[in-house]
């Protein structure tokens, strides 16, 4: 009886162990190699177990991952969002103990196919499968919220991502898993047949990573060369960096077109010292500054004193400026009333003119809107700044100007890849994602959200400007490189000569839903030869 409680105790602390290696492969720490092995604790602790147990595990395991990840939800709601500690921390912690459901879900998967007797390459491919499966479930159920998918940890390797443009994430993931299954099978053949059948394990690992490098050196290669046959455009990503305890202030209107003013100067003298402008012949072409979400902490719409300003510096300046403002629907009656607020992307010209606005249509539960259309009102006194801001619609995903065309990710909008392909097939011909992190302070979570702004791009082969308000801001080429980064907290810009890029990926043009189909199908497959394989036994 003590030796089976130290086991289950040893299973414990092998399962966490699993969680918190998986953690430490994201921002702040980097330790991304560790994606390819975090499970091995875990998949050692439901060795022999029942799918009870393995569901346990399996969910102690995601707990710890994702209270380690996601700790910083906790200040950023009790400081932003008008909660005590104590009642904010449940509340993420709720949201810790679903997220961890679909980790026990599929330990239990993993413990059932194991039980059934299947041949490994089986169990590795169906469990592999179901795991992309579950990634792009989290990514839809409940208005979705994907963060934590553990091939977002890879973000600093796109030598070996290149394969996103075709299987997208849900896919690649499911090869990220493959190769932490290889993993362990290699080290329980060395440690139960013998180091010949290790070995030959091990190498179809190595292989299989081999091929990844190779590949994605000779994609990374063939897009640079493609891209250098596309129109260019000087670009510049502007970083304010207002703290949020004053960024709303009236009096700091003025300030704030101030400094971004002043950053769109010095970005313009950094263009012609690295002789980015274009020719006077070719003015049309004129050069684009990114401001973040809501960089215009006004109604813009109302064209005001400070929405004036920003006009006139467009047209001072010759520029083409995105950024982001509130908007709101007005009443029927044309009074002052509001049937509801936008978070905004504007983009305007040198003219100067309002040359379109893009509404956020995938806004963020519980911080600009409670779900369920009213039926959580109630909620309002458990969430007191819970906004009541409307989705956009999607008559207008992309703005357009002469020969650009912007498909404009508002801040959460990043982490939802079917949002960038849409753009994409719409015809966007870089991306822009601006966004307001100054909420989640000195943390890792700034980094968390940059990182994924790499699938993005490789997703669609598209450039991408990234404009945080206090950071990191970033510009992104088409296969996955950072071309600059801002630091967090501190005003900046970074500027760069992009391309219009017009061609497709298979991803983004069907991709998106292909790769999730195919997934289920391959662990469907996997879950009915072992249901077939257990009525036989039965049979016999």
């Amino acid at each position: 009886m003590n030796l089976n409680l130290r086991k289950t105790d040893a299973a414990w602390l092998w399962a966490g162990l699993s969680g918190l290696l998986c953690a430490l492969a994201f921002p702040p720490f980097n330790l991304a190699p560790l994606a390819c092995c975090f499970l091995a604790p875990l998949l050692w602790a439901v060795a022999g177990k029942g799918v009870a147990c393995a569901f346990r595990l399996g969910f102690f395991a995601a707990v710890c991952f994702f209270s380690a990840l996601l700790w910083w939800l906790v200040p950023t709601l009790s400081r932003f969002g008008a909660m005590e500690i104590w009642a904010a921390a449940p509340i993420i912690g709720l949201l810790i103990l679903y997220l961890s459901l679909f980790w026990g879900i599929w330990a239990v998967f993993w413990v059932f196919l194991q039980q059934k007797g299947l041949a490994s390459w089986q169990i590795c491919i169906a469990a592999s499968a179901f795991w992309g499966v579950l990634e792009w479930c989290r990514e839809i159920f409940f208005t979705g919220f994907p963060w934590g998918n553990p091939l977002y940890a890879l973000s600093e390797f796109p030598v070996f991502l290149q394969l996103v443009e075709i299987i997208g994430i849900h896919g690649f993931v499911a090869v990220l898993i493959l190769l932490n299954l290889l993993l362990w099978h290699a080290l329980q053949s060395f440690r139960e047949t013998g180091i010949r059948q290790g070995a030959s394990v091990a190498l179809l690992f190595f292989v299989l990573v081999a091929v990844l490098f190779l590949h994605g050196r000779w994609r990374i290669e063939s897009v640079r060369a493609q891209d250098a046959g596309f129109p260019s455009l000087p670009v510049a990503v502007l970083q304010g960096s207002f703290p949020m305890d004053v960024k709303w202030r009236p009096e700091f209107q003025e300030e704030t077109v101030d400094r971004y003013t002043d950053l769109a100067r010095n970005a313009l003298s950094d263009m012609q010292r690295k002789a980015l402008l274009p020719l006077k012949d070719k003015a049309r072409v004129l050069p684009l500054m990114v401001l973040p979400e809501t960089a215009a902490p006004f109604y813009f719409q109302e064209l005001g004193p400070a929405a004036q300003r920003l006009l006139y510096v467009a047209y001072d300046l010759n520029i083409w400026m995105l950024f982001g403002s509130l908007a709101y629907v007005p009443a029927p009656d044309g009074g002052k009333a509001m049937l509801g607020q936008l978070n905004s992307a504007y983009l305007i010209d040198s003219q100067p003119r309002v040359l379109g606005r893009y509404d956020k249509r995938h806004l963020v539960p519980f911080g600009e809107y409670l779900p369920l259309n009213g039926a959580l009102e109630w909620l309002r006194e458990v969430f007191p700044t819970a906004g009541d801001f409307l989705p956009g619609v999607a008559d207008n995903i992309v703005l357009k100007a002469d020969g650009l065309r912007i498909g404009v990710l508002i801040c959460f909008e990043s982490i939802f890849p079917e949002l960038s392909a849409e753009m994409a097939r719409a015809g966007a011909r870089i991306l822009a994602v601006i966004t307001n992190d100054a909420w989640f302070g000195r943390t890792g979570a700034p980094y968390q959200h940059e990182a994924m702004s790499v699938f993005r791009v490789i997703e669609t082969r598209r450039w991408l400007l990234m404009s945080a308000n206090t950071g990191v801001s970033s510009i992104f080429t088409p296969w996955g490189e950072r071309v600059g980064r801002t630091r967090l907290f501190e005003p900046g810009y970074l500027t760069a000569d992009v391309r219009l890029r017009d061609d497709v990926t298979f991803y983004a043009s069907r991709g998106y839903v292909i790769v999730p189909v195919f997934l289920a199908l391959l662990a469907s497959l996997g879950l009915i030869a072992a249901l077939t394989r257990r009525e036989r036994e039965n049979t016999h």
